[in-house]
């Protein structure tokens, strides 16, 4: 997806300073960034309404705390660093920038980033010249877009917030807490280290993007979308599970069943409320309901006392159509069969059941 030009206005940059900034968006961080769209467009209190790209620019940074003794805090414009001076390997400290025009002595004088609160980031000219460093000075700042247009309007910060101070002070967002003990600047390394592939090098933030904050931050900031579990089966239609075998009166006949099937002819093993009646036609006798378990409907074998002849067995349920189970044959003791169509039922040795059985052929 291109999100350079949809989130990220690059128009100012050189053609070699355009693609690190597509490289970090597109290729090295998955971060799905059109989240910030409605917030861009929706503005805040330091970003007019209507917005909808954040300007990239690529300049030198090597005079940040002259930058801040000329501008001093203006409400609105934040001076702050991300990383250690490039110069003399010091650290940043953003408390120690400029209020009143007074620079501290330990202030650096330069910084390597810069996301301004009313949507602007800038990056150190000389990092194109380290590509891995620029991009994840970009992605570093690129985490305060994030901040400031979706965690803020949606709410998402507070929870963020909570969870990085979990076990630590638990510190402002921002000022007046010390730079390195902000949870907002820490924040800057989690959107990195769990989105992209991007070693993180930040150094010093008390908010370390590490186990199990990490986890939790990237569950609040992109919630996994579970897939939709697949649709429940719905039982289709009754069959039966093998067809009745006849018997001799006054002896059980075999127990049964009755399978619900899907629309895909399987069984329907999660189908528990499925009631089905049974009755022995014609005559309508023994009706009898019984309740499905994980599919199957189980019955318990019948007894002719009193009657001989063909019979079968009808099936329904509710929304279901009926259906009737193969004839049968109850013969009395010691009845030949009663034409060609029918065999005797042998024994699994292949002897001769007492009463003899038939069944149709």
């Amino acid at each position: 997806m291109a999100i350079v030009g949809q989130i990220w206005d690059t128009s100012s940059l050189t053609a070699p300073q355009h693609e690190l900034v597509r490289q970090a968006v597109e290729v090295r961080s998955r971060f799905p960034w059109p989240l910030l769209s409605p917030g861009l467009l929706a503005g805040n209190e330091w970003s007019t309404p209507g917005k909808t790209v954040i300007p990239v620019n690529v300049r030198s940074l090597a005079n940040f705390a002259q930058e801040a003794a000329a501008n001093g805090w203006i409400e609105g414009i934040h001076y702050h660093a991300i990383r250690v001076n490039p110069l003399t390997g010091k650290l940043v400290s953003h408390d120690d920038a400029v209020t009143s025009g007074i620079v501290e002595s330990d202030v650096a004088s330069a910084v390597y980033g810069l996301f301004w609160f009313y949507g602007l980031v800038e990056v150190e000219e000389t990092l194109v010249q380290t590509p891995i460093l620029f991009i994840e000075v970009f992605l570093a700042e690129g985490a305060h877009a994030i901040d400031f247009y979706y965690m803020l309007p949606t709410g998402k910060r507070g929870v963020i917030h909570a969870i990085m101070c979990s076990g630590h002070t638990k510190h402002a967002w921002f000022q007046p807490t010390p730079y390195f003990e902000m949870p907002g600047e820490g924040f800057m390394a989690f959107p990195i280290a769990g989105f992209s592939d991007v070693p993180v090098t930040l150094q010093g933030f008390s908010h370390q993007a590490i186990e199990p904050a990490l986890s939790l931050v990237k569950k609040v900031l992109v919630p996994t979308i579970d897939p939709p579990p697949p649709p429940k089966p719905v039982t289709t239609r009754l069959a039966m599970n093998a067809q009745p075998v006849g018997g001799v009166r006054g002896t059980k006949l075999a127990d049964f069943s009755i399978k619900l099937l899907d629309a895909n002819d399987a069984v329907n093993v999660l189908d528990n409320s499925t009631q089905v009646t049974v009755a022995i036609q014609p005559g309508n006798y023994n009706t009898r309901t019984v309740q499905a378990i994980n599919g199957i409907v189980p019955f318990i074998g019948d007894i002719f006392r009193n009657l001989t002849g063909t019979f079968y067995y009808s099936v329904r349920a509710s929304n279901l159509a009926s259906i009737v189970s193969d004839s049968f044959i109850i013969v009395a003791e010691g009845t030949p069969p009663p034409s060609s169509e029918y065999a005797e039922v042998m024994t699994p040795t292949g002897g001769h059941f007492n009463p003899t059985l038939w069944v149709r052929k």
